[in-house]
This record gives C-alpha cells, structure tokens and sequence, in this order.
C-alpha cells in the first residue's frame, strides 16, 4: 500500500473513531472521500494531498500534505470552527497507525475558515504535515 493511502485509511479510522467528532458531526462520523449526491451537513471530505520524497542516506520517507474539509450550513461559522477545532485535536501529534510504513510526525500546518459563494455554507480547510518512513 502507497504511503499515502496509509495515511489516509489511517485517517479515517481514527476520525470515525472520535467520540468528539461524533457528538459534533453526527454518529457515525460523515467522512467523505467522495460526497454522496444529498449530503447530511455538516460533513468532513478529503481534499487536495501533496507526497513529497524525503530520502536520506538510511531513510526511505515520505513528507504528506494533507487537506480536510469541514462544511456546515449553520448560521454563521461557528459550527465549522468547532468541527475544525475537534479534527484539529484528534490529529495534532496523533501517532497514526500506517499499514506497512511507519509514523514519524504529525502537525497541522494551517487552519482557514472560509464562506462559500452560495452564501449558506461555511468552510474550513485544514491542512497537515505528516512524515512516514517505509518500514
């Protein structure tokens, strides 16, 4: 498996596994990889993901860029930046669970809260740095 899909069903094991996510999102989770037709707001997608070599004389590493989406059509932005907040936490320094490479670092490298043209939907993009090494 590519590091980077590790990462991602790593991901969302631990997100679908958050009693915090669940109490603010909904049980179970609604983590989306792609968006189903009449989404339940709010929801969390995938986004955009960036691997970078990170080789070394001994190491065989991985430097992954990876962006969440929240989405929330409640009034204003306060529920996006709560749902924010909560997969902020459950990832910040989380040592994941990668299948077949090791964790090495996780931080998250920014948060923005945007509002969307339609005027109804508010959104936050978080994006994370993570280091895995091949195992």
């Amino acid at each position: 498996m590519s590091a980077g899909l590790a990462l991602q069903k790593a991901v969302y094991e631990l997100l679908m596994a958050s009693d915090a996510l669940k109490a603010t999102v909904g049980n179970p989770v609604r983590l989306y990889d792609q968006v189903p037709a009449e989404p339940i707001f709010p929801y969390i997608t995938f986004g955009d993901a960036q691997e970078l070599e990170d080789e070394a004389d001994c190491i065989d590493g991985t430097e992954h860029f990876l962006d969440l989406h929240v989405w929330s059509q409640a009034r204003g932005r306060v529920e996006a930046k709560a749902i924010s907040g909560v997969v902020r936490e459950e990832l910040r320094g989380t040592a994941l669970t990668l299948d077949g490479h090791a964790f090495c670092l996780s931080e998250v490298e920014s948060t923005r809260h945007l509002k969307d043209p339609d005027g109804a939907t508010a959104h936050s993009i978080l994006t994370f740095r993570v280091l895995t090494e091949a195992e």
